[in-house]
């Protein structure tokens, strides 16, 4: 049989908060992720288009 133990309000407050904090976290973590793999794909981008250009200049 499961337990249920009282948990005063300032310890569901705090856990709350640790809770939030946790999430926000998480947040700025995947926004870190984010950019980088934007910034990653626009770099790759920049790249074949400057190839492309450099092709077409060569075949002039």
């Amino acid at each position: 049989m499961i337990e249920c133990t009282d948990i005063s309000k300032d310890e569901r407050e705090q856990t709350a908060e640790d809770f939030g904090e946790d999430l926000q976290d998480f947040a700025d973590d995947a926004a870190d992720v984010t950019v980088e793999v934007g910034q990653e794909a626009a770099d790759e981008i920049d790249d074949l288009l400057d190839e492309g250009a450099d092709e077409i200049d060569d075949n002039r």
